[in-house]
């Protein structure tokens, strides 16, 4: 499998990695206030389309600090994701990493997730960044 993203491409925000980390860490207000009376495409039949189960993914990434695609934009692909905050602790940007499920099955993907957590951290601190706790 081989996925090529181009630069400036786009994904829908709640069907990604990057994008559902992002979404996450907003505030509840700026998170509705993008997502109230938008259609939430249903890219795959994984793919969290419908307001309750997306915010409890919200405050499940929120938790975890990171976030999981799990064949949510492209079936056979799985992409973990977290956040770099600025000083203010809002998202800055995203960091992610995706590979075919066959070389990220479950346990990988949260071992990876953690991973990429960790540097985001770390980029955030660089930064002079605060990370939100």
């Amino acid at each position: 499998m081989r996925m090529i993203t181009r630069l400036g491409s786009r994904a829908p925000l709640h069907a990604s990695g990057v994008g559902k980390a992002l979404l996450a860490w907003m505030s509840d207000d700026e998170r509705a206030q993008l997502l109230d009376g938008r259609e939430l495409v249903r890219v795959t039949a994984n793919t969290l389309y419908q307001p309750e189960p997306l915010q409890t993914e919200m405050a499940q990434i929120r938790a975890q600090g990171f976030a999981c695609d799990r064949e949510e934009h492209a079936i056979g692909l799985h992409c973990v994701a977290a956040c770099v905050f600025d000083e203010h602790s809002t998202p800055l940007a995203a960091i992610s990493v995706s590979g075919p499920m066959a070389r990220i099955p479950e346990a990988r993907l949260l071992a990876l997730g953690e991973l990429v957590r960790q540097l985001a951290d770390e980029i955030t601190q660089q930064l002079g960044g605060q990370v939100p706790r």
